[in-house]
């Protein structure tokens, strides 16, 4: 099962099929190069969360609940991402590659962290990665598995 990730630029995606080891069907690595610093927002479900990684080693990985402004997704994701940044000596532009959730989820949690890595795609120059929620849930099951269906819960006695 491959995972489809997009690169969102100027309102356009391109989409490239990956497999579950982050190889793309050319056979060349799709996750960051080595060493690139990498940040991840996931506004998806009611708990949003920032992480970030240098090349494929995760440095942190925090809930919004945990950063200032706690209390919604639109107040804690900015700073919760600078006091990240700040701990790990890093500045605004040397984020290098900015993935965010593509959903299905939250609406307004989605639009949030879209925008929101949208302006710092557009401050900073670096590359955004729209990752689509259920594809990373697939991605995550065990490869022996030959058929994977992720479900999410869509309240209301509906998945």
């Amino acid at each position: 099962m491959g995972m489809v990730k997009g690169d969102i630029v100027g309102g356009d995606m391109e989409h490239e099929r990956v497999d579950p080891q982050g190889e793309s069907e050319r056979g060349a690595a799709t996750s960051a190069a080595e060493g690139a610093r990498i940040v991840a927002i996931d506004t998806s479900g009611r708990e949003g969360s920032v992480a970030l990684a240098r090349g494929p080693r995760l440095l942190e990985s925090r809930d919004l609940a945990e950063g200032p402004g706690s209390a919604r997704h639109a107040a804690a994701l900015m700073p919760l991402l600078r006091v990240m940044l700040e701990a790990h000596g890093w500045r605004a532009h040397d984020i290098e590659h900015l993935y965010v959730s593509l959903g299905p989820g939250s609406f307004t949690g989605l639009r949030i962290a879209v925008a929101a890595a949208r302006a710092l795609h557009q401050a900073v120059g670096c590359k955004l990665i729209g990752v689509p929620t259920l594809d990373v849930l697939a991605c995550n099951a065990p490869p022996e598995l030959r058929v994977v269906v992720p479900v999410l819960d869509a309240k209301r006695g509906h998945i």
